[in-house]
């Protein structure tokens, strides 16, 4: 059986160098890593043209609930305690890594 590439980005400031990813090649082996985001899509890129199955992972909210009730519109999403989605971190992290996941899709396609 053929395992799947996994990689996951912690993303972050690519221009404070706070952006990160690490690869599990397969079961045992070293994680690959780095910090350059461009170097990120071209190992996920190498993998599919090599034919392997590849999972990507983006360590960041890309997606945010949309209740039925407009009173519960902010509120925190399941498992994540009380504070809502929005506040701070959570907003901040959800634009970063929404245009760097969207970055690193275009440039591997």
């Amino acid at each position: 059986m053929a395992y799947p590439v996994i990689f996951c980005a912690d993303v972050g400031s690519v221009k404070a160098g706070r952006f990160g990813w690490a690869a599990a090649i397969h079961p045992g082996a070293d994680l690959e890593s780095g910090s350059d985001i461009g170097a990120l899509c071209s190992r996920v890129a190498y993998y599919l043209e090599q034919g392997h199955k590849v999972a990507l992972g983006f360590e960041c909210p890309l997606f945010v609930p949309l209740p039925e009730n407009p009173h519960e519109l902010t509120r925190a999403r399941s498992g994540e305690g009380n504070r809502p989605w929005s506040a701070g971190a959570g907003a901040a992290v959800l634009a970063t890594g929404l245009t760097e996941t969207v970055w690193v899709l275009k440039q591997v396609r």
